[in-house]
C-alpha cells in the first residue's frame, strides 16, 4: 500500500510537470507567433514607408499619418504581450484609452459601447488580430471616408459568440470599391482566426465593418 501510494503520488507530480512544460510551450509558441506577425504586418509597413519615401512619393504628412499608425500598432502589440493573463475586456479598455488620445488630432467623435461579460477565451494572437481589424476600421474611417462620427460596439452573448462593430457616418463606400491594403488585411486577420467579417455600406450614409467570431 506504501509503495502504491508513493506511485500514485509521483504520477501525480509528473503529470503536472508535463502539464507545466506544455502550458509554457503553448505560451512561448503564441508569444512567438505575435512576434512573427509584428516581422509580417509592422516590417512591411515600414519597408513600403520607406520605398515611398526615396522615391518621392510620401508628402510630409502622409510621413506623419504612417508614422502614427505605425505606433498605434507597436502600441497594440507591446499592450497584448504585456497582459498576458487579461482578457479581451481588459484588452479593449487600454485600446479605448490609446484611441481617444490618438484620434484626439482629428475632428471625429467616437462613441463607445462594450459589453463582454460572456466574451469568450481568447489567446493572445487572436485579442492582437480582433483589436487590429477594429484599428483598420477606424483608419479607413478617418482617412476615407471622412466620418464625423464613428461608432465601436463590442458585445457577447451567453453562447459566446463575439460581435464586434465599427460604423461610420462618412461618405460610404463607392460602388466600384477596389479591395486595397486596408481591406484585404482585415479579410485577411478575420480568416486567420476563423471568424466572419462583413464591410457593409449604410442606406442613410456611412459604413458599417462587422466581425462576427464563435468560440
Amino acid at each position: 500500500t506504501f509503495y502504491a501510494h508513493v506511485d500514485i503520488t509521483e504520477l501525480r507530480r509528473a503529470h503536472e510537470k508535463i502539464t507545466a512544460i506544455e502550458v509554457e510551450q503553448s505560451r512561448l509558441q503564441e508569444r512567438d507567433g505575435i512576434l512573427q506577425d509584428v516581422h509580417d504586418g509592422f516590417g512591411s509597413q515600414i519597408s513600403s514607408v520607406r520605398l515611398m519615401i526615396e522615391q518621392g512619393n510620401l508628402s510630409q504628412s502622409q510621413l506623419v499619418d504612417a508614422l502614427h499608425e505605425c505606433m498605434a500598432d507597436l502600441h497594440l502589440v507591446v499592450d497584448t504581450l504585456s497582459h498576458s493573463a487579461s482578457g479581451l475586456s481588459d484588452a479593449f479598455v487600454d485600446f479605448k484609452f490609446r484611441t481617444e488620445r490618438r484620434m484626439s488630432r482629428f475632428p471625429v467623435q467616437l462613441h463607445w459601447e462594450v459589453q463582454l461579460e460572456h466574451a469568450p477565451e481568447l489567446s493572445q494572437r487572436e485579442i492582437l488580430q480582433v483589436l487590429r481589424i477594429v484599428q483598420e476600421a477606424l483608419n479607413n474611417a478617418i482617412k476615407h471616408a471622412n466620418a464625423a462620427n464613428i461608432w465601436i460596439t463590442a458585445t457577447s452573448n451567453h453562447h459566446g459568440t463575439l460581435v464586434v462593430k465599427v460604423r461610420d457616418d462618412g461618405c460610404g463606400m463607392p460602388q466600384d470599391i477596389q479591395m486595397g491594403r486596408g481591406l484585404n488585411n482585415m479579410k485577411g486577420r478575420a480568416r486567420n482566426i476563423g471568424a466572419v467579417i462583413e464591410i457593409r455600406a449604410i442606406d442613410t450614409g456611412g459604413t458599417e465593418v462587422e466581425l462576427t467570431l464563435g468560440k
